[in-house]
């Protein structure tokens, strides 16, 4: 009986090991995941333990994500700090938030205004013994916003007003990756051959649509274009156009009168443009009104500051986005597409 009763413990035991081990493989393919959560605290790349041995790259809003994932590649891990969909404008912060950037090797922020509302606790919890910050509007030929009214509507800058912080059009980016470039391999020297060549193709895909846009520009039977809102100044200027504002002709102050309305309507009438731009997020019922009276096509376009939680896990890039705004583009302007 004894003999019995040892041999069932020796099978228990045995049945126990045999668990253990299948159980050991399972436990070493654990890991976290970051960008799998639409909050602030989860956004960035996917890593797991090991990753934890690399630079973390904190980058405020969806355009610097994408150029520091980029150019990091594999390398790095990035964080970004405005989670997909809200706008940089209205963000708060967390306390888990502001641990990222004090943990950061490297901090990337808009600088011209976007983040105006927070920027400086983020600051706050960065240690420059530790962390390097690129801000991204440095060396970038800022334009003024336009304080008067007629000037506004016109889309021309103003003399006075803040700096417009919408600057990311491809010959801005290209700038900005070069700085961003520099930074990243300062704090990694051991693979800034890595970062350099990442850098080439993405200064190399934005050369290419800088000529692609340039050369629709070139062939566009107008070269002015109407938008509900006004993100393109930057855009406007470097490619000879002139962005007219909907909400700048109506004015700021209160809801528009038929008579204010009816006068856009007849001036988008006398241009003769085929279509007017609203922004991808936002609603404006104005711009929908100004649309059907005048006769013409509303084209959504992307402001490129942010982008949904659909397209972030996606990873739909800059450059995504910028080929489908000049889609929308060739039918503000009556460009040919390809």
């Amino acid at each position: 009986m004894r003999a019995l009763f040892a041999g069932r413990w020796q099978r228990v035991l045995a049945g126990i090991l045999l668990l253990a081990l299948f159980a050991l493989p399972l436990a070493a393919c654990g890991g976290r995941r970051e960008g799998s959560s639409s909050t602030p605290s989860t956004q960035g790349t996917q890593g797991t333990a090991a990753s934890e041995q690399k630079p973390l790259v904190v980058a405020t809003i969806y355009p610097l994500y994408d150029l520091a994932r980029q150019i990091g590649g594999e390398y790095v891990e990035v964080y970004e700090l405005v989670p997909p969909g809200q706008v940089p404008h209205g963000f708060e912060p967390t306390p888990k938030d502001l641990q990222k950037v004090a943990d950061a090797r490297l901090f990337v922020y808009n600088g011209a205004g976007m983040e105006a509302a927070w920027i400086r606790r983020a600051l706050d919890n960065v240690d420059p013994q530790k962390t390097k910050v690129v801000e991204a509007a440095q060396g970038i030929e800022l334009i003024r916003r336009a304080t008067g009214k007629q000037e506004e509507g016109s889309g021309q800058a103003g003399a006075q007003g803040q700096a417009d912080p919408h600057f990311w059009t491809p010959r801005n980016m290209i700038e900005v990756a070069k700085r961003f470039t520099e930074a990243l391999a300062a704090i990694d020297p051991a693979h800034k051959a890595e970062y350099e060549k990442r850098r080439d193709a993405y200064i190399a895909s934005l050369e290419a649509l800088d000529r692609d846009f340039r050369n629709l520009v070139n062939e566009a039977k107008y070269k002015e274009f109407y938008v509900s809102r006004p993100p393109f100044s930057y855009l406007a200027k470097e490619y000879g156009l002139k962005q007219i504002s909907i909400a700048g002709l109506l004015g700021t102050e209160g809801a528009p009168t038929a008579q204010q309305i009816q006068k856009v309507v007849e001036q988008i009438k006398a241009s003769g443009v085929p279509a007017i731009g609203s922004i991808y997020g936002t609603k404006d019922d104005v711009a929908e009104t100004v649309a059907r009276e005048a006769g013409v096509e509303v084209v959504p376009l992307y402001a490129l500051g942010t982008v949904t939680k659909e397209q972030f896990d996606k990873g739909v890039t800059y450059q995504d986005l910028f080929r489908q705004n000049m889609e929308g583009f060739a039918k503000l302007l009556g460009a040919k597409t390809k």
